[in-house]
């Protein structure tokens, strides 16, 4: 997966799907975000198992479709604290390298096919 993300859309987005992220959990995978990139839009969902929320976002700029599971205190600090306008996910694997024009994190995520399904509502 290699997107390009708008970096205050997706701190908004982050800020959002955050709240039904427990602190506490015996199922690491719970403490993540799943980041999918598909079409011309992102979706980031949280779920504790008994509340689950999607965000899409659209600002972004997928070059290349994916899917990621990052644990949500690592990339939030990052993603909040940057001062970069554009943020560049690039994902191989379970490793997401973040890149700003200045700045490079890397954050060793884990398996998608782990984390548990959030089911959408129909519109």
């Amino acid at each position: 997966m290699r997107v390009s993300f708008n970096r205050s859309a997706l701190a908004e987005a982050l800020s959002l799907v955050l709240s039904v992220v427990p602190s506490r959990t015996p199922k690491p995978v719970l403490k993540c975000v799943r980041i999918t990139a598909s079409g011309k839009e992102v979706r980031i969902c949280a779920t504790d198992l008994e509340v689950g929320l999607n965000h899409l976002i659209s600002e972004v700029e997928v070059e290349r479709e994916g899917e990621a599971v990052v644990e949500a205190d690592r990339l939030s600090p990052i993603v909040r604290e940057s001062a970069e306008d554009v943020l560049v996910f690039d994902v191989e694997g379970t490793t997401c390298q973040i890149r700003g024009a200045d700045s490079r994190f890397t954050i060793y995520g884990q398996d998608p096919k782990q984390y548990p399904t959030v089911r959408t509502l129909a519109e």
